[in-house]
């Protein structure tokens, strides 16, 4: 229960004029008697209506999670694909030159030991 008096000797000792003091308190007492309160039943529903929501958020955010580490994983092993991939081909081309090169020495050689 609001207590009307009280609020208007709290106005007044602060320096409210009598009268403006007994306005506010009018106006308070009037927004009190005409808003809506909650009960501790609608707050309790509310409360509840609102853990649903974050509990359903969070399900959902876990399933795009989920989804996300598997959609890294499928780009990890295609990464992985292309550097082992880029490796070998550029191993093979080192190789390749490599005995290139010591085929035309040993021609070289040949046609030096020949002549």
């Amino acid at each position: 229960m609001l207590d009307t008096l009280e609020i208007t000797r709290t106005l007044t000792d602060t320096g409210l004029k009598p009268d403006q003091a007994a306005a506010i308190t009018h106006a308070v007492q009037q927004a009190a008697e005409h808003s809506k309160h909650v009960t501790p039943e609608e707050f309790k529903a509310g409360v509840a209506e609102l853990r649903a929501e974050i509990a359903a958020h969070r399900a959902a955010q876990r399933s795009e999670t989920a989804e996300l580490r598997a959609e890294i994983s499928r780009l990890e092993s295609r990464i992985v694909k292309w550097v082992v991939g880029t490796v070998l081909t550029a191993a093979g081309i080192v190789t390749a030159a490599g005995v290139a090169i010591g085929l035309a020495i040993l021609r070289a050689l040949g046609a030096l030991a020949g002549s």
